[in-house]
């Protein structure tokens, strides 16, 4: 065989291959772009919070390290989740991450939309607005509070949701924010073009850590939360890391007028909750509009299930399973108890009567 008919019997494997990438690649996009299937939720570059969600659309999430769609979800007007809030009514605001957000449920499984329904009861007095999103720690969620604090929207009730699974979310350093903040803008620009080629790329970057763990035997495989999680010391390090955002939070429920509340997310009974949760109550106590709330695990049904077997329990009874966000019975779960003690509390009756 002469060298010749080598070249062209490449060019040819070669062109057919790259013909068929191409092909692929346009299938791909089509089917992304169609009118009639729930597309994913988009995001917006945000130097502060790195993305947002863009505001006014309706579609899922890839969960489970992007094998399964989440339901579809609906960002409003304002860049949060759910129906749009009517701003002019008694409102309970909710900041939180991607849990807080409701990661993998309806619209109206969220805990928010739960609280809602229960403290209006068939009435239409309360208004609960999701502000949360995903990655959003206490520094993220102070930055969401002062943007509407901007805004002059005085909330009565600010509700924060506290779990030591929110530990590692953190400030953007200074002197990398403006470079992941331009890399944000080239991704964004990319999916202008293209959306099933960025698809991929993720796809393979999510499904590398997810091979190598199905490669180890089940007794050699780390649980699903990182037993450290557990530990007091996981604790202090994120109320040290946290606290100065906390008290920012403060500070500006007490310039908006509003009461805050601290909900400590805690169904196996952690003693790193338990730090922060110590830690937060020693700062409202300096503040009259300041609660805290422990989630605990009588909420979940978590206190009849023993210790060794609560992992399990937890993630085939109040997660999604393939995912670790919680499903609806959690949300549900969330929402009534946040409900019951804000009734309890008669926080918002005392708050109606200030408005009067």
């Amino acid at each position: 065989m002469s060298t010749r008919t080598v070249i062209v019997w490449i060019w040819k494997k070669t062109g057919l291959l790259c013909a068929t990438a191409v092909l692929v690649l346009v299938i791909g996009d089509i089917q992304t772009r169609l009118p009639f299937i729930p597309p994913r939720l988009e995001y917006q570059p945000d130097r502060e919070l790195k993305g947002i969600f863009k505001p006014e659309q309706h579609g899922f999430l890839w969960l489970a390290n992007q094998s399964m769609k989440s339901l579809p979800m609906t960002v409003n007007r304002d860049g949060y989740r759910g129906a749009d809030t009517d701003w002019s009514r008694k409102d309970v605001l909710a900041l939180g991450s991607s849990e807080s957000f409701g990661t993998g449920v309806r619209d109206d499984e969220v805990w928010t939309a739960v609280l809602q329904k229960m403290l209006n009861d068939g009435q239409a007095a309360w208004s609960v607005a999701n502000v949360g999103g995903p990655g959003l720690g206490a520094y993220q969620q102070d930055e969401v509070l002062r943007r509407i604090q901007a805004k002059s929207i005085r909330p009565d009730v600010i509700l924060v949701r506290v779990s030591i699974g929110d530990r590692n979310f953190g400030p953007i350093p200074e002197h990398l924010r403006e470079g992941q903040y331009q890399a944000s803008l080239k991704r964004h620009r990319i999916r202008r073009i293209t959306t099933f080629l960025p698809y991929l790329y993720s796809k393979v970057q999510v499904q590398i850590p997810s091979m190598k763990r199905a490669c180890r035997p089940i007794f050699m495989q780390p649980p699903i939360i990182p037993a450290y999680y557990g530990e007091r010391q996981a604790g202090e390090e994120m109320a040290d890391k946290d606290t100065v955002y906390w008290e920012q939070m403060v500070t500006r429920a007490e310039a908006m007028g509003s009461t805050i509340v601290f909900l400590v997310h805690d169904p196996h009974g952690f003693d790193s909750s338990a730090v922060l949760l110590e830690r937060l109550e020693a700062l409202c106590r300096n503040h009259a509009g300041a609660r805290v709330v422990q989630l605990g695990p009588a909420v979940y049904g978590m206190d009849r299930i023993p210790a060794e077997q609560r992992e399990v329990h937890f993630n085939q009874n109040l997660t999604l399973v393939r995912d670790p966000h919680a499903n609806a019975l959690q949300h549900r779960l969330t929402g009534e108890a946040v409900g019951r003690w804000l009734r309890e509390t008669r926080i918002l009756d005392a708050r109606t009567s200030e408005a009067l």
